[in-house]
């Protein structure tokens, strides 16, 4: 009888600790953190891209700012041209700590309001985790004179791209045509509608002082689709931004704004992990993005603010 006691307390004691054991690893599971570093990634690319359009399009203008050389002028339209960038401590990046190095734009000018570029960042280290920013290819550059402002459109295909990519753009007719068809891109108002696309439109206003870069305001919205995989686990990473805006004036993070992020991991032997959350930007200046609301693995992180390390 005794012996049955005894058995019975270590059974209730496994049963307990068992339990714990349990409970944590199903917290844990359900406290995963967002990968925002997607989003760093999105914003450590459209706003250097989006500095070096908008001031490439400036100096073909005839509004060259101080650290803007025109290197070939466009004679005439279409036509060629490369505009040289030089980043100082007195002329830095809009974001991120870069303060030295070179951007050159090559571009293919139909008119002096529109063009297609490509862009090569020199002696820059704009990085983010193992993401580093060294190019990217052919995309569309267009002037709205009804704001005054340079909207661009590339997609995540077109970052880091290869041997394609060269300081001449030369397109033949019917791909100028449909890089500049780019520039129709919709800016989403809807996350699943969105998720159907690949691409970032960059709206950028210097308000009329191309000389000062730090007054610029940037709007990024788009969607893409980042996959990582190895020969046991596979990542699916899908990102949405709707009107994140940014301004020099505070660098740390976008002052307006909202992002839906999605993960899908699948590892071998285990269940498929899925989560959802919705980001939205502040105009505090701490470096941090605010998880509204999230399910899934990430339910455990609603309401916590997350670190973007923009400013690396």
């Amino acid at each position: 009888m005794r012996q049955s006691y005894f058995l019975i307390i270590i059974a209730v004691f496994a049963l307990l600790f068992t339990g714990c054991n349990l409970v944590d690893d199903v917290k844990d599971k359900f406290n995963q953190r967002p990968e925002v570093e997607a989003v760093s990634e999105v914003l450590k690319t459209a706003i250097p891209l989006g500095y070096a359009a908008n001031l490439a399009m400036e100096a073909i203008a005839g509004n060259v700012a101080p650290h803007v050389t025109i290197v070939t002028s466009v004679g005439q339209f279409p036509g060629n041209g490369l505009i040289r960038i030089d980043i100082s401590s007195t002329y830095p990046l809009p974001i991120g700590s870069d303060t030295s190095g070179i951007i050159f734009v090559a571009g293919l000018w139909s008119s002096v309001e529109e063009a297609i570029f490509s862009i090569f960042f020199v002696d820059l280290d704009i990085t983010h985790g193992t993401f580093t920013l060294s190019k990217i290819s052919t995309f569309p550059v267009i002037r709205d004179t009804t704001s005054d402002s340079i909207l661009a459109v590339y997609a995540y295909e077109d970052v880091n791209a290869g041997s394609d990519t060269a300081m001449v753009v030369e397109l033949s007719d019917s791909a100028v045509q449909a890089e500049l068809l780019r520039l129709k891109t919709a800016p989403p108002l809807d996350s699943a509608i969105a998720l159907e696309q690949d691409a970032w439109i960059i709206n950028i206003n210097n308000k009329g002082t191309v000389d000062n870069t730090f007054d610029d305001s940037y709007f990024i919205s788009g969607a893409g689709q980042y996959v990582e995989a190895s020969p046991t686990n596979a990542s699916v990473i899908q990102l949405v931004m709707i009107g994140a805006g940014y301004t020099p004036a505070i660098p740390l993070n976008p002052y307006e704004g909202r992002a839906v992020l999605r993960d899908i991991d699948v590892s071998q032997g285990d269940f498929p992990e899925l989560g959802t959350a919705v980001l939205t930007f502040h105009s505090k200046n701490d470096g941090k993005v605010d998880v509204f609301i999230a399910t899934g693995v990430y339910t455990g992180r609603t309401g916590s603010s997350l670190a973007l390390n923009l400013d690396e």
